[in-house]
């Protein structure tokens, strides 16, 4: 008996608070899941999407980052060029539409890769 995933948390990483998911949480409960947004302390890194650009994580951090990601098959590391930290946020400083909905497309088709 095949079971199916019905309830998604996501945590976001130091691209952005909680809120930068809300794109991808409103795509997934859109198709049927019941979605939750977790909000804590901003003290991890991005492990899939950076912005080359920002300011709380270095270049030799971002290097560091992809080289400890490298070949491992859960894990996708997407660099942003000219982006600023939290360039997915919405009214933020730094918000991009265009890198968003990119990064957001990214991280739905990952979610759908795992949960499907």
């Amino acid at each position: 008996m095949t079971q199916h995933i019905k309830n998604v948390v996501l945590v976001h990483g130091a691209f952005a608070d909680g809120s930068g998911w809300e794109a991808v949480a409103n795509i997934l409960k859109e198709d049927g899941y019941k979605v939750s947004v977790v909000q804590h302390p901003e003290t991890s890194y991005a492990e899939d999407h950076l912005a080359e650009e920002d300011e709380f994580i270095s270049k030799s951090a971002q290097a560091e980052i992809k080289t400890a990601l490298a070949g491992k098959p859960n894990a996708t590391v997407y660099s942003y060029p000219g982006q600023h930290h939290a360039f997915a946020r919405h009214n933020g400083a730094h918000y991009n539409a265009a890198a968003a909905a990119l990064a957001n497309r990214r991280t739905s088709e990952f979610l759908y890769q795992q949960l499907r």
